[in-house]
């Protein structure tokens, strides 16, 4: 179950923080008060998910097969650049601790993020416009850039 309600900032960013559980384990019990929290409280671009890997009686939820392979204990908690595992938690389990890490490793997105988006020039604002089209010496060059302020 995905806990976040925003979208994804784009269709590459795909971090997510999954917590790993068993729903009869007693430590994954107590840690849901925290992860809720910690989902609830973070807004930046790492989604928060929770995968039942064991069900109330430890029997494999089928669903969640794929996603629970290699998973040897309950709770684990791992961030997942789309389909590539980026670090394995280890931290306490609090509300805090979980969205520190989350927010520690967000640079992740910028490192997956398209070429062409890193290069592209930063948004010229109205002012900078106007600053560029006294110094450019042309009046449709200040019209271009008054433009592209606005794009």
């Amino acid at each position: 179950m995905v806990l976040s309600g925003r979208p994804p900032l784009s269709s590459f960013a795909g971090l997510e923080l999954r917590d790993y559980y068993a729903a009869a384990c007693p430590h994954c019990k107590h840690l849901e008060p925290a992860w809720r929290q910690a989902a609830a409280e973070y807004s930046g671009p790492v989604k928060f998910r929770q995968v039942e890997c064991a069900d109330e009686n430890w029997a494999p939820v089928g669903a969640n097969q794929k996603l629970c392979k290699g998973i040897g204990g309950y709770p684990t908690i791992k961030l997942f650049n789309g389909d590539e595992e980026v670090a394995e938690y280890s931290g306490d389990r609090t509300a805090a601790s979980l969205k520190a890490f989350a927010e520690e490793h967000e640079k992740v997105t910028a490192a997956a993020a398209p070429a062409a988006l890193c290069l592209a020039p930063a948004p010229v604002g109205p002012r900078q416009a106007r600053r560029r089209a006294r110094t450019s010496g042309s009046a449709g060059a200040g019209r271009r850039a008054a433009a592209a302020a606005f794009l």
